[in-house]
């Protein structure tokens, strides 16, 4: 799968990536390692998906990381 494809399925979280401990990872995985330009794009869409992540186990911790990088200012803190 290249990035570009995960990246994708990343911005567009599905009920299933949302319940998914492995696709938690990945979403978290690709906050880290992205650059700003990208982390950017993908905090945007992840942002309205935010109240139903909450819902979620594996969720709560996209919702942790986002709201990481938005205290941050978006930026890598690593």
């Amino acid at each position: 799968m290249s990035f570009r494809v995960c990246l994708l399925t990343v911005v567009s979280p599905s009920q299933a990536m949302m319940k998914d401990q492995f696709a938690n990872y990945v979403v978290q995985k690709v906050l880290e390692t992205c650059d700003d330009q990208q982390r950017e794009l993908i905090l945007s869409r992840i942002k309205v998906h935010l109240n139903a992540l909450k819902k979620y186990t594996y969720g709560k911790h996209i919702v942790a990381r986002v709201e990481k990088l938005v205290a941050a200012g978006g930026t890598n803190s690593s």
